[in-house]
Formats: structure tokens, sequence, C-alpha cells
């Protein structure tokens, strides 16, 4: 602000002296104010540009392969982390054994019947078929479509209450389940010899795995009955046993 400056702020002070004190006031504290005002918008414009280039510097750092593959591994030893104490957190189921009944086709009766007479169940009435597995009776037996039953880890427990059941069994694509008097559920089927000594034994901890056959097969003698709260998966598949005969069978993940 110069001479000629004052002395026009003068004569409009002159002319009206109430605008004018108005003006000059706002010109001093424009004058007196600028030098801050630019320091300070000169300093945001350093921190600024120190932010972009600060980001510019992480975007490069990340981006760049050998990051992305600590990335990756550090991801995968925090995930694995938290399986292992999700592992720990779970309660274990308690060991138990499985009843199995060898040489089947060489048994002088019937292992299922001699298993139902055992444990006191019944057919169910022809007013009980149709219905949800959870509402059939306690010592009861009855049968369920084997695709109904295959589901993995997420849903099998879920929805294996909603399935529904038959009172008469079928060729294909049908298994018996058992409802004993403690309300525990049981599958019945086949397997073969190897398979049944592998699930003899739960430990509770580890899985173990065993192919269930609804019938009888040459390859798959051995009677076994499955406690159903021991299932973690179960997927069904055919098999062939002749270029003309396939049955439908489970592979069940058990612990």
């Amino acid at each position: 602000m110069n001479i000629k400056d004052l002395k026009e702020i003068k004569e409009i002070f002159n002319e009206n002296r109430g605008i004018g004190f108005f003006i000059l006031l706002i010109l001093l504290i424009i004058f007196f104010t600028k030098p801050y005002i630019q320091g300070f918008l000169s300093e945001k414009g350093r921190q600024t540009a120190s932010i972009e280039v600060s980001q510019e510097e992480v975007n490069s750092t990340i981006s760049t392969p050998n990051n992305k593959i600590l990335h990756k591994q550090e991801n995968e030893v925090f995930n694995q982390k938290i399986n292992d104490l999700i592992e720990d957190l779970t309660p274990l189921k308690e060991p138990t054994s499985i009843e199995i009944f060898e040489n089947y086709e060489t048994f002088n009766g019937d292992y299922i019947e001699e298993i139902r007479k055992k444990n006191k169940l019944r057919p169910l009435t022809t007013f009980e078929s149709g219905k949800k597995i959870t509402e059939m009776p306690s010592g009861t037996y009855f049968f369920t479509l084997i695709g109904w039953i295959s589901n993995d880890s997420d849903n099998f427990h879920k929805y294996f209450p909603d399935y529904g059941v038959q009172k008469f069994g079928g060729p294909y694509g049908m298994i018996e389940i058992q409802r004993r008097n403690d309300n525990k559920f049981y599958l019945i089927g086949f397997t073969n010899k190897s398979q049944a000594s592998n699930i003899s034994y739960l430990n509770g901890r580890e899985t173990v795995k065993v192919l269930l056959s609804p019938l009888f097969q040459k390859d798959l003698p051995t009677l076994v009955q499955i406690p159903v709260s021991r299932i973690i998966s179960a997927e069904d598949r055919d098999i062939e046993i002749t270029p003309e005969d396939k049955i439908m069978v489970l592979d069940i993940e058990l612990k």
C-alpha cells in the first residue's frame, strides 16, 4: 500500500465517514494479515505435497512383487493362527466305539433285524411316513434318500432334521436311519473290512472317512451303525457293481 492509495482512502473517508471508516478497516485488516495468510497457505501446501508423496511411496512399496508375496504370507500365517485358535476352542467330542458286524453274508440270520430287536425298534405306522426326521418318535427305524443326506460340513446338521422319511426302503438310493430310545440317530449300512476297522474307534479329534452303502455287496460285507452326531460331512455318488448295475453310496467323514 503506497501514498497514493492512502490519499484515495482519505478522500473517500472525508466524503462519507461511515463508509470510509468501514472500507479503511477492511483494507487495514487485509494489509496486516496478508503475510500470515500467505505463510499459512504455503505451509498447508507443503503438508499436502508431503502426504501425497508419502502415499505414493506406500503404494509403490505395496505394489512391488516381493512385498506382495510377503503380504500374502503374513495373511496366510494370520489365517492359520485364527484356525488353530478356533480348533483349540472347539470342544472335543467324547471318544466312542462303533459296533461292527463282519461276515454278514455267512451269518445265519439278519444282522439288521437283530440290531432292531436289540434296541427295541419298530417300523413306522402308515400315518407316520412322509414326515420329517425330527418328527419321528424314539424307538423307530425308517428310510430316507441318500441324496438328501449328502451335505457339506456347514450344512449337514443344519438340514438333517428336515429330511423326509419313508416307512419302507428301496433297492436304490434309500438308507436306513434308526432313532433309538435315547433319541440318538444312527445310519445303518455296509462298508469294507478295512474301513470298518478304521472307524471302529473315534477319538474325537481326528477325522476318518468311510464309504457307506445301504445294501450288502460282496466287496462291502461289513455292517456298521454310525452315530449321526459324529458325522461331519457326507457326499453321495454312484458306484458300478456290474456294467448294468450300480448303487448309490455315501462318502462320510466322521470325527
